[in-house]
C-alpha cells in the first residue's frame, strides 16, 4: 500500500509541477529564453531544515519546497476552519469539564491560601486543572 501511496505522491506532484513550470513559462511569454531560466530556478536546489532532525539541513528543489509551503498553509487554514466551526461544542466541552471537577479546584484554591498565609512573605498559588479523557 505504501509503494502505491508513494507513487501517487509522486505522480501528484510531477503533475503540480509541470503545471506551474508552464504557468510560469506562459506568464513570461519568452520562450525558449526564459525556458531554461525558469526551469534552473525552479529545479535548484536550496537548503532547508531536516523534517527528521532538526539540527540537521537538507537540500531539495526550490518547487518542492514551494510547494511543500503552499500545501502546509492550505492544511493550516483547513484545521482552523474546522476547529472555528466547532468552537461552540468546544467551549461546551471545556465548561463541562471544569464543572466537573470544581471540587478540585475550588480545594486546590483553598489549599493554595492556606499555605500562602502561613508564609508572611510570600504568595504562590499552584492550581492544577486536568481534564478526564
Amino acid at each position: 500500500m505504501k509503494d502505491i501511496t508513494d507513487n501517487l505522491n509522486d505522480t501528484i506532484a510531477s503533475a503540480v509541477k509541470v503545471q506551474i513550470e508552464a504557468k510560469v513559462l506562459e506568464a513570461l511569454s519568452g520562450g525558449e529564453f526564459f525556458e531554461k531560466y525558469v526551469h534552473a530556478v525552479l529545479y535548484r536546489k536550496i537548503e532547508v531544515p531536516d523534517p527528521q532532525d532538526r539540527y540537521r539541513k537538507v537540500q531539495i528543489n526550490f518547487i518542492d519546497n514551494a510547494i511543500s509551503k503552499v500545501i502546509e498553509s492550505a492544511v493550516q487554514n483547513a484545521v482552523s476552519m474546522a476547529v472555528e466551526e466547532e468552537r461552540e461544542k468546544i467551549q461546551d466541552a471545556v465548561r463541562k469539564a471544569v464543572k466537573r471537577r470544581s471540587d478540585q479546584f475550588a480545594e486546590d484554591v483553598t489549599d493554595g491560601l492556606i499555605e500562602a498565609a502561613r508564609k508572611q512573605y510570600s504568595y504562590k498559588f499552584d492550581v492544577q486543572l486536568s481534564v478526564p479523557r
